[in-house]
Order: C-alpha cells, then structure tokens, then sequence
C-alpha cells in the first residue's frame, strides 16, 4: 500500500533518469526549447525580456542557441496585414510563468545569459514538463477512482499511461510541446466535471470553467472536450442535472461564465493590441477539412498510425463492450465523442501532424484510454486471473519503450515508414542508414558508378590510397586525413537547368576502423571558385566499426543557377581511424514537378521557385514572346529558325511580361541563349523595366559573339529585380545590335525569372562590452556636409536614411568614403576596440560589400580587417551594420585606422549614411 502510494513519483523518476540519459539541452541540437514550442514559449521573453510583441528577437535567439544551419530554425510570426501576432497560443506561457521567473532570477544571479533562452531556461521548462506530467497523473488517480476502488488496478493504469505510450516523449524529449500540458488540463476538467457532477459545488463548476478556458487557449481544437460531457456525467440523469444546474444557478452561472470568459479573454487581447481585431486566425492556410479526412492512416498507418504505435490504446478499446454491458448512455456518448475526435484531428491538412512516434494530438485524451482499461480490468478480475493483465500492460510497455528508443536513434530509414521497413527493424538499434524514395515518382535516373577496380570518367581517384580490403572485387578506396577535401567526383550539370526537383543520392559501402568521430559526405555546387551551395550529411552514426556497412545520403540539389555550374563531392573522415569505401554509386534522380519530401536534405538555396520561359523560334511566338519579323531560316543552332539583328533591323525577339508591382516577390532574371556573329558586331542585351508606362530601371550588358566562323556560343546574363522604391510592373528584353557589318542570329532564347525565399539575415554578435562602453574617440558623417579631404561618391537621393545625401559605392565607384581616425587615446587603455557603426541599402538580394578597418602605422598597413556584408542586408532595405574589433598588439597613440566601405566588381548599387567610426573601451567593471 505505501509503494502504490507513491506510484507518480516513482514514474516521474524514470522519466527524469530518461532525460538524463538521452537529452542534451546544452547541445544547439538539443535544446529543450524547440520547434512549436519557441511559439508558444516566446510570450513569456517578449513581455518581460524584450517588451518586443512582433517578435524580432528571434534571429537573437536562433543565432545564439541553435545551429548556425538554421535547420531547426522556427519563424512562427504571422503577418495578419493588420499587424505581427504569433501563430501559437497563449496558455502553455501561462502554465509555464512561475518557472519562467525562477529561470530569470537564477540566470541573474548567477551570472548566466538572462536573455529567455540561456540554460537555466532551457531546464526551467524540462523541469516544468516533469511537475505537470506529475500533477496529470495525481488527478488521473483521483479520475480513476471514480470508477474503481482497487488501488492495484489504479497503479498499473498510471504505469501503463506513463509508459505504454507516447506521453513518455513528449514529456522527456520534448517538453516544450503543448502535449503534456494539455494532458494536464484535459485531466483536471474531466476531474472537476466528475466532481461537479457527484457533489454540486459552485467552486467545481468554476474550476472546470478555468481549465476548459486554459485548454482551448493552449490548442483550441481541444475544446472539443465539452462533447465528452454526457459521457463523464455518467447517466442521462446526472447530465441533465449538471447542465440543468450550471444554466439556472445564478451563482454558478455567472461565477462559471466570468472565470471561461476571462481565461478566453487572453489571446483576445493579444490579437487587438496587435491587429485591431478580436479574433485572428493565425494558422493562415493550415486548416481542418472535413471532407477528406484520414481515419485509416491516422489510427492504422505505419507511419504515424496511433494504434499501431500506442496498441494499448487499441486493447483499451475492448472496454467499450463491457462499458456497453454496463452503461448504454456511457458507450454511445463516449463512442460518438472518441469517433467525432478521431474523425475531425484526421482532418487537419497535415494528418499525421509531424509528429515524432505515433499521434501527439491523442495524447491530451489518455484519461478516456484509461477509463477504458478499468472497464477491462473489472471483467477479467471477475474472470481470470489477476496477473493476466499486468502481464499483457508489461508487454505493451516493453514494446513501446522499444519503438521509443528505436525512434531516438532513427533506426527506420529517413522519411515515412513503411510495412517492409517496420518489420524488417523490428528488433534493430542499429542506425538507419537509407532515404526512402519512392519509385514511382522518379521520371529519369541517371548513375555513375565505380568499384575502384579501373578508370571510370567523372570520378577523380588519382592521389587516394587504395586498400586491398574490399566488400567487391580487390580494391576499396581509403578515406583518412590526407584524402579530405579531395573532390572525389565532378560532373557538368547544364542538362539539370529546369525546375523540376533533382535528388542526388551517394551510396556506397563503408567498413569504418572505428567510431569515434564523423565521416561526412559533402556536396558543393558551383564553379571551381565560386560554389553557392553546399549540403553535409554524417554517415558515421549509420557504420559499424570492423564491417562493412551499406549507407547512403539523400539531399534535393538546388535550383541551378547557370549551364556552367557543376556538381562537387568529396568527403571529410574526422575520426582517427580510416575508412575504407567501395562500390560508390551516384544517382541523379529527376522527380515529378509536385513531388516534395521533407525527410529528403536540402541543400543551401536561397531559391524559392522559378518559371522558365523558352523559345526555340520554330513555331510563331505567342505572349511573352514578340517581334516574329526577326525570324529568319538564314541559320539556326537547333531546327530551322533563329532571330536575326543587324544595322537596318537592330532589335532581336522581345520578351515582354507584366511583373508583380512593386516587387513584392524579389526575384533576378536569368536570360540564355544560343549567339552566333562575328568580331566586328556589337550586340546588348536590354533590361528596360517600368512602371505604369514609365521607364524606372534600364541596364545593358556587352554580349560577346564567337567569331569569323561563324560559330555558335552560350550567352548568359543575370540581372536582379529592380528594388521595391521603383515599382516596376513589366520588363521588355532584347538583344540590340549597335556596330557591325554582318548579321547577329540568336537561337533557342530563355528567360528565367527565378523568386527568391524571403532573406534570413543574421545580424553580427555584438563585440563583448559594446553595449556598456564609453567613447575615447569618434568620427562620423552623413554626408550632408562637404569633408576635408573629400572621398567616395556622394549623392542626393530621395530616399536616404537621414537627411538628403549618400555615399553611393558602384562598379565605377568602388570605394567608399574613408574615416582616418588617429589612435590617440590607445596607449592608456589595453582593452580598447573600435566599433564601426553605419546605416547600408543595397540593390541586391546578398551584398557583395566589403567594411575594411585597416589599422596603419607610419602610412603602411599592418592589420587588415574586412568584414563582410553578407548576411547582413536586406535588399532595398536600410540595415545597420555594428561592427566590432579589438584594437591589435603594437598599436599605439601615433598609429591611426583607416575604416571604407569596398566593392568587387558586380552589378550592385550599395548606399551609406550615418557613417560612424569610434574606438571604445568597456566602462569599469
């Protein structure tokens, strides 16, 4: 009796050594605060931290504790058009504010980050996972003793919620996800309805008013839990009573009514404050359709199926007939509650709600499983013996702790699972070490394949080590040290320029010596110097050490963004041992145009979508094409026709488009084609954008023709968008012969108009004791006064931060206007820094800018420091830039630091002001 007694401390327990043993809040990768869970966290930093409700902390955040890969990042602002509200609800930031501020105290005290995000929060809410998951189950004994009285049947029915479903990882491993506490408040109003029902009290009713308020502002849906009303009443009687009481009550009536429309009263006014209206649905597109619901996948999949996964939930549902034998009322209203439930979560537009193992969204409703048990309990008790059924919730624990731990080492193969792969690792922990990828949505596959027996084309094997230890054949290539980096495989990728999605896939055999770091698989795209993409995946986890191991890495590659770019693979072995690699295979797989797999790796691309435009000149030019009257059979790279431009009719085929106005998809152009003329001709291309008929943007670019000969070339041409400000709604392109004596043809002619994703930018960490500092120095300018000696380009514009003038830095004026600030303060102070400050607008997407401090001495420099803009600007944007660096050894009071703004030779228009140079030191500590 006194162990029973203790049964939720005991679960708790586990749960807690669980966490110990399998999570690293330390880790960027770890974090206890995750996924939906920053949403609904990040009430609690932006009120009391921040005082910041449109939630522009979050790149503080992300940049500071997660991965500099942004792979977990979580943008979860909604922009209403009337105002930033957050996609997620209020209640769990209720729930959690009591360990919020004992997180923020000790983080002061103690020294830590007090940010909302530092380790003391990150274990507050872990901590605060464990206090509710253990308060859920003391109120589900309290439930469960309104239908049974034996403290036996009581105590497994706690264990086998605790750990015979997925309530144990949405408890250890994710914490910060809603689930346990709405299993919490789904508990305590089932509790205080049955307690209202039984006893009558005004304060009951008003309690489950609160934790009915507390649920559906913590995930609405939930408030589906009123349907289960006839069923928790027990009998028609008892609900009639009930609703009779709650509605004719004055006192219960109004104290209820007041207490549920407080509570709902909460998100409501986070949404007028930031919207002006009373109610905002913040989930956008994502919504429920009850016309196309998945009841079978949902309950049955081997996906997410949640009784396959949570078969206790299953074997519960044999309750419903000795509840039947029992209670009419009670079966029907549980049995219409549970399918409308079931029937309406399968609606969402993600039915499986991502979840890690089985259905999250069930697990809120663990009461209802384990009423259930009792009823089966009952029977059996009466029937057979005692031990059958801790015997059968044993073996329902064992399995699920086994597909628990299977899950936290991804032992299925990445992405959904299926019938083959779940049977096949039934018993595995081994690492799974494929992509599933399903065969009938791969139109085209083209392989190259090597088992390092002979020269095979594309692979580049001279300077490996070969080992005569080998899965196939007498060689395997040795991946060590002195092979990183080496590109192992190159290949042209002119016949992947379209937008269908390409998934390339590396496999192989790998027979590790040991285990103790990382192997990695790397993949660039690009040129040889210039490479704009780059995807990593780790193969080591997936080895075993001393055999031979099949794996692989799946990863979509990216829109490419020229017929010159190139594919680049090689591989990075960390460990201390070698490994040794055969039977290497690299597919291309070209998928269908709508197919899309989240479990599949993505490659770095700033690329959202693109739209292709192409003309072989064959058949009469229909919109966007025009200008048929430069058609000409004279020549042609493919077919028969080319466009044909000369003195007499210099304008080529025109590509003319109506653009979104104002630019509000940012996007470039990409114009290609097949050129032929000869040295003597002088050809442009023309980008002439406007707005409403008026010209606001014109650009030409020198096109280089082949020769005499008369050959055919590749021209490619990229030009960004003009910037938002211009409000260009339609762009004209053609070629425009200028000087010449010959003809100029142009085959197969395509314009890419390729839409970026919306810029992420990652703002520099502020240099240590910026923020407390005090000036010895300082130089600014904004540029609406003359200098002496004068420097950079200044301009007037319209739309300057402040004032009227610029510094404007271009293709012709490729330095900016110079601060030289003397050094003279330097000598009496070690810990002194200069601090850059300016105001940046670039034209385009990324910056190509440099901010150079060169620190001088007797004229010569002796520190150059460039920091790049990269990352830091948003395009037709002002941006800050707040740059920080330590004054170097050796500098002193008669050495000075030269601070300009730099620009390679690009297309980029960059603009300046509010130019400010200081050196700093911190304020005494």
């Amino acid at each position: 009796m006194k162990l029973r007694k203790f049964i939720p401390e005991f679960i708790v327990l586990v749960y807690v050594i669980l966490f110990l043993f399998t999570k690293n809040p330390s880790s960027p990768w770890d974090r206890v605060i995750v996924s939906d869970g920053k949403g609904y966290y990040s009430y609690l930093p932006a009120m009391f931290i921040y005082h910041d409700l449109d939630y522009g902390f979050i790149n503080q955040y992300e940049t500071e504790y997660y991965p500099a890969s942004r792979q977990l990042y979580k943008d979860f602002r909604y922009d209403t058009g009337n105002g930033i509200v957050n996609k997620y609800f209020p209640g769990p930031a209720l729930l959690w504010l009591p360990f919020f501020g004992i997180a923020h105290l000790i983080a002061v005290i103690f020294g830590y980050a007090a940010d909302g995000y530092s380790q003391p929060y990150q274990l507050a809410i872990a901590f605060a996972a464990f206090f509710y998951f253990w308060l859920s189950l003391l109120i589900l004994r309290r439930i469960l003793r309104f239908y049974t009285e034996n403290e036996n049947t009581i105590a497994w029915l706690l264990i086998a919620t605790a750990l015979a479903t997925n309530l144990i990882y949405y408890t250890v491993n994710a914490g910060c996800q809603v689930h346990v506490y709405d299993f919490f408040l789904v508990n305590a109003f089932i509790f205080f309805v049955l307690s209202a029902c039984k006893h009558g009290k005004t304060a009951h009713f008003v309690s489950a008013a609160v934790a009915l308020g507390l649920v559906i502002i913590s995930r609405p849906q939930n408030g589906l839990i009123v349907l289960a009303l006839p069923f928790i009443c027990g009998s028609r009687e008892s609900f009639i009573l009930f609703f009779r009481k709650a509605v004719t009550n004055p006192q219960v009536l109004l104290t209820s009514a007041l207490a549920l429309m407080v509570t709902l009263l909460i998100p409501v006014i986070f949404w007028y404050a930031k919207t002006g209206h009373f109610l905002v649905y913040s989930y956008g597109s994502e919504t429920y359709d009850l016309t196309k619901p998945h009841l079978f996948r949902f309950l049955f999949s081997f996906e997410k199926g949640w009784l396959l996964y949570t078969p206790v939930a299953l074997f519960a549902t044999l309750g419903l007939i000795f509840l039947f034998r029992k209670s009419k009322w009670q079966f029907i209203s549980l049995t219409a509650f549970l399918f409308f439930l079931v029937y309406f979560l399968s609606s969402w537009w993600v039915w499986n709600y991502t979840s890690y193992i089985s259905q999250r969204v069930m697990i809120d409703y663990y009461a209802f499983v384990a009423i259930l048990l009792v009823y089966i309990f009952q029977w059996v008790e009466k029937k057979w013996n005692k031990f059958i059924l801790p015997l059968i919730l044993s073996g329902f624990i064992f399995l699920n702790l086994l597909q628990y731990f299977q899950q936290l080492i991804w032992v299925y193969p990445a992405g959904p699972v299926t019938a083959k792969s779940y049977f096949s690792n039934f018993f595995s922990f081994s690492k799974g070490s494929t992509f599933m990828i399903p065969e009938n949505e791969i139109v085209k596959k083209q392989s190259y394949i090597t088992d390092f027996e002979s020269y095979k084309p594309l692979f580049l094997t001279g300077g490996f080590e070969f080992s005569k230890i080998s899965y196939s054949g007498k060689n395997s290539l040795v991946l060590d040290s002195a092979s990183n980096g080496k590109q192992l495989f190159i290949r042209g990728m002119a016949g992947y320029k379209d937008v269908r999605p390409v998934i390339l896939r590396i496999s192989g055999w790998y027979n590790a010596e040991i285990l103790d770091s990382t192997l990695t698989v790397e993949v660039n795209i690009g040129t040889i110097k210039n490479k704009y993409s780059s995807a990593r995946h780790n193969l080591m986890s997936g080895l075993k050490a001393g055999r031979w191991k099949y794996a692989e890495m799946a990863v979509y590659l990216p829109y490419f963004r020229s017929v010159s770019d190139s594919i680049f693979i090689s591989f990075q072995n960390l460990s201390k041992g070698k490994v040794l690699l055969d039977d290497l295979q690299i597919d291309f797989l070209k998928m269908q145009e709508t197919s899309h797999h989240d479990w599949i790796l993505a490659a770095e691309d700033k690329v959202d979508s693109a739209r292709l435009f192409h003309t072989d000149l064959e058949k009469p030019l229909e919109t966007p094409w025009g200008n048929q009257a430069t058609v000409t059979n004279q020549k042609a790279f493919s077919g028969q026709k080319s466009s044909c431009i000369n003195s007499v009719s210099p304008y080529s085929v025109v590509f003319e488009k109506e653009l979104e106005p104002g630019g509000k998809t940012d996007c470039y152009f990409r114009v290609g084609s097949r050129i032929s003329g000869a040295d003597d001709s002088e050809v442009l291309l023309v980008f002439d954008f406007t707005s409403k008929g008026k010209q606001v943007f014109y650009k030409t670019y020198p096109i280089r023709t082949k020769g005499s000969n008369g050959e055919w070339t590749v021209s490619e041409v990229f030009r960004e968008f003009p910037v938002a400000r211009l409000k260009a709604d339609k762009v004209k392109i053609y070629y425009w012969f200028i000087k010449g004596n010959t003809h100029a043809y142009m085959d197969d002619i395509q314009v890419d108009i390729v839409y970026y994703k919306p810029i992420l930018l990652i703002p520099e960490a502020p240099f240590p004791g910026s923020n407390n500092s005090e000036n010895l120095e300082m130089a600014c300018s904004d540029f609406e006064k003359r200098s002496s000696p004068e420097s950079g380009f200044i301009t007037e514009v319209q739309d300057a931060f402040s004032g009227r003038n610029v510094c404007t830095i271009n293709t012709e004026h490729p330095y900016s206007f110079t601060h030289l600030l003397p050094l003279k303060s330097v000598n009496n102070y070690t810990d002194a820094f200069v601090n850059i400050t300016a105001k940046v607008n670039s034209d385009q997407y990324t910056s190509a800018a440099t901010l150079v401090a060169d620190f001088r001495q007797g004229g010569k420099s002796v520190s150059y420091n460039p920091f790049y803009l990269k990352g830091q600007t948003a395009k037709g944007q002002w941006n800050k830039i707040d740059f920080g660096l330590a004054v170097p050894a050796g500098i002193t009071a008669n050495d000075s630091v030269l601070v300009y703004f730099y620009l390679a030779e690009t297309d980029e228009v960059l603009m300046i002001d509010d130019f400010c140079v200081s050196v700093k030191r911190p304020k005494n500590k």
